[in-house]
């Protein structure tokens, strides 16, 4: 028989608070979908609110589908606004420091343009391109796309 403290190997790694509510929204997700009943539904957030590990999560959820789709499109569009953001400061520091050097040597025409209007045409493009997925990623979440 196996000692029942919570040093033995293989019972699972202990869950945390983030953990636990992640698995009460997935949970309230299925209910809100018609897949738990409310009484169900209260025992199984209850049991997740007690659970000491992941692996009891998990066992709480393990009949419930998971819109992985969904997910990749967010972690999609987090790495898209932050590919924007660098491409926007980078864009804002070579601008301002190619006006700075045309600002010193006061040599004639705006030579900066030739570098600055290409590359605020790339930088419109990307920003409407990133538009484009957050509508197809939130156009995707709001029709409850759910696919096992």
């Amino acid at each position: 028989m196996q000692p029942a403290g919570p040093d033995v190997p293989g019972r699972g790694v202990r869950a945390s608070d983030v953990e636990r509510e992640r698995c009460a929204h997935t949970l309230r997700d299925a209910y809100a979908e018609g897949r738990l009943s409310l009484e169900e539904l209260e025992e199984r957030l209850t049991r997740a609110r007690d659970a000491r590990t992941r692996l009891e999560l998990r066992a709480l959820t393990r009949d419930v589908p998971r819109d992985h789709a969904r997910r990749a499109g967010q972690a999609l569009d987090r790495l898209d606004r932050a590919a924007l953001t660098v491409h926007a400061t980078v864009f804002t520091g070579i601008g301002g420091g190619l006006s700075g050097l045309w600002a010193l040597t006061g040599q004639g025409d705006y030579w900066p343009a030739w570098v600055i209007a290409p590359a605020a045409l790339l930088l419109g493009s990307h920003a409407g391109s990133s538009w484009a997925v957050r509508r197809a990623v939130r156009r995707r979440g709001q029709s409850g796309g759910s696919r096992s």
